[in-house]
């Protein structure tokens, strides 16, 4: 009875460390890098869109207040 369940456990080990080592693959974390980095690019590219928008909106309003240009970004 013990020798089946050392067996088992023997076995059971054995898949654990078979999938950890496909798991952590170097070529597999290269392709899924690779695969997330559209997905990576695409929201960097809305994040830069909407932070544009608010530059712009904040341009807006302290140009007509008359705060210079140099003292916008400063924050003096």
């Amino acid at each position: 009875m013990d020798r089946d369940q050392e067996e088992l456990a023997r076995k059971r080990l054995e898949r654990q460390v078979s999938r950890y080592k496909k798991k952590h693959n170097s070529s597999r974390v290269a392709d899924v890098l690779a695969a997330k980095r559209a997905m990576m690019v695409r929201r960097y590219g809305e994040y830069a869109e909407v932070a544009a928008q608010v530059s712009r909106a904040v341009c807006g309003v302290t140009d007509n207040a008359g705060v210079p240009c140099m003292l916008r970004f400063t924050g003096t």
